[in-house]
């Protein structure tokens, strides 16, 4: 499989079923990739430091608001695709409520990979979108050119 925008390669394989009991449970890790290449990390207003692993499968998310008059409206005006960071055994939970905005990097290479924004509240596990999706907004609302930061000679 692709990168999909994240900057590193996933493997073919899963991890669905990590105990080899022939069902996904909470003992199990994540449905996705968990080798050495699959690590994030993520420094929270909540949960601190956390460490998790990446879904192979994106999710779609259709984020309604409704207004105080009861009328619903799409924050993003369609669905957008978002990438799950799933906890790892050492980590009680990747994210929590305030940790959105915060960078998702990659473990091995301190990448940024993504921008969390929303997390899931009984396993904490979290939505990130790529990083280059949000950079291509700022261009986009700006009308200007985001310029990485070059090395000193």
């Amino acid at each position: 499989m692709g990168s999909g925008g994240l900057g590193f390669d996933f493997p073919v394989e899963s991890a669905a079923d990590g105990d080899g009991d022939g069902y996904h449970g909470s003992d199990d890790n994540c449905i996705g990739w968990t080798g050495r290449r699959g690590g994030l990390f993520l420094v929270g207003r909540t949960t601190a430091w956390t460490h998790g692993t990446v879904n192979a499968i994106k999710a779609n998310i259709d984020i309604t608001r409704i207004s105080g008059n009861g009328e619903e409206s799409n924050a993003f005006g369609k669905v957008i695709d978002t990438w799950v960071a799933c906890n790892r055994p050492e980590s009680e939970k990747f994210c929590a409520a305030r940790d959105s905005g915060s960078l998702v990097f990659d473990s091995e290479t301190a990448d940024i990979v993504g921008l969390m924004f929303g997390s899931e509240i009984y396993t904490g596990e979290g939505y990130f979108m790529p990083f280059d999706v949000c950079l291509e907004d700022i261009e986009a609302v700006t009308g200007g050119k985001v310029i990485y930061p070059s090395k000193k000679a």
